[in-house]
């Protein structure tokens, strides 16, 4: 029997406490749904899925455009700022753990080249090292002075895990 009367349009009945989406606990709404992590995770799954299937398929296609000679322009750019060299530094500890030697088709590799582009290699890994470490110390200073958009009552260290999480799934 359906009800609809005057005094159900203003009721307070509608404000239950109890009430939850698709049948789920709180908890799990408060962390994907009001804190927005559900649709950070969504960002990453669309913005990075559907572009790697395109380009593995469409190779040509996907890049004879003129926004994939501007994509591959700055990354040039930002290859030769130095600025993300510090996966240069990681390649190598991984090889050496490895005890492999990293294959190389240049004509001068990392190893044997003169000591001038050496130095000027090792001086665009320690920048990029600083960056780094100062982006991730001002990053992980913010999250344990509360100063992020993070619902209320998530303990500093559960953000601090969340932080690295996210990190390791988004790039």
């Amino acid at each position: 029997c359906c009800r609809c009367g005057a005094e159900d349009v203003g009721s307070d009945d509608d404000d239950d406490d109890d009430s939850n989406v698709l049948g789920l606990p709180s908890t799990l709404v408060d962390a994907f749904l009001t804190s927005g992590l559900a649709m950070i995770l969504m960002t990453a799954m669309i913005g990075q899925l559907t572009t790697q299937v395109t380009a593995s398929h469409c190779m040509l296609d996907y890049l004879n455009t003129h926004f994939a000679t501007l994509t591959v322009a700055t990354a040039l750019a930002i290859e030769a700022s130095g600025l993300l060299h510090v996966s240069y530094l990681i390649q190598q500890l991984v090889a050496k753990c490895a005890g492999q030697m990293i294959e190389s088709n240049e004509e001068a590799s990392i190893t044997s080249t003169t000591l001038r582009w050496r130095i000027f290699f090792w001086s665009k890994v320690t920048m990029s090292c600083g960056l780094l470490v100062f982006a991730v110390v001002v990053t992980l200073a913010a999250i344990w002075d509360g100063q992020t958009t993070l619902w209320a009552g998530v303990p500093k260290i559960v953000a601090v895990v969340m932080f690295f999480l996210l990190m390791a799934i988004v790039g």
